[in-house]
């Protein structure tokens, strides 16, 4: 055999090995990018997952945090609400004690805060604007009664105490609104708030 022929025959040869080791190396590229693929493709579906479910906290935290910010406003949207309904109270109560009605209301004050004091023998106490009413009604009475020398701080009504200050009944418009506000608290919110 010639040389020529060996050196053809160990190119041919090397030829053929480089050949398989290309076939072999795409072949194992192939695979390695296929594994690759399954990994970054396993890799990519678990970030998903974990972002998906950060993304539902965190709308389910904000969404509680708006429903907790919702439910606050309307309290206090019926809160101010209740409170004007008081103010507007408190001026028609004002406004009563300039009417010709007021005098028959304050009597009917004097009498149920006597009878409730239950004794013959008391101060009343008025403002100032009131004094020369509370005045005029005492005669009707029967009781032995005086007008105390300190004036009530109150839109209208009076405070009866007894002689020794043991006793007192204050049926000033104020108290009397403010002893009936928790009921009336429940049914302005009825009245107002309620759907029907």
């Amino acid at each position: 055999m010639a040389i020529e022929t060996i050196i053809a025959r160990i190119e041919s040869d090397a030829e053929e090995e480089a050949q398989r080791i290309r076939e072999e190396t795409k072949q194992e590229i192939g695979r390695i990018l296929s594994e690759a693929g399954k990994t970054a493709e396993e890799r990519y579906s678990r970030i998903i997952a974990r972002g998906e479910h950060e993304i539902k906290t965190i709308t389910g935290r904000i969404l509680s945090q708006a429903r907790m910010d919702a439910r606050h406003m309307m309290r206090e949207a019926k809160e101010r609400g209740i409170s004007d309904c008081f103010s507007e109270a408190e001026k028609s109560l004002t406004h009563i004690t300039q009417t010709t009605r007021y005098e028959t209301i304050l009597r009917d004050l004097i009498r149920d805060a006597i009878d409730e004091l239950g004794a013959e023998d008391a101060v009343i106490i008025s403002t100032e604007r009131d004094r020369e009413m509370v005045r005029k009604i005492l005669p009707e009475t029967g009781k032995k009664i005086s007008i105390g020398t300190e004036c009530a701080i109150a839109i209208g009504g009076v405070i009866v105490r007894s002689r020794s200050g043991s006793v007192t009944v204050n049926n000033t418009f104020d108290v009397r609104l403010e002893r009936q506000r928790d009921g009336l608290v429940y049914e302005l919110s009825r009245i107002l708030y309620e759907s029907g």
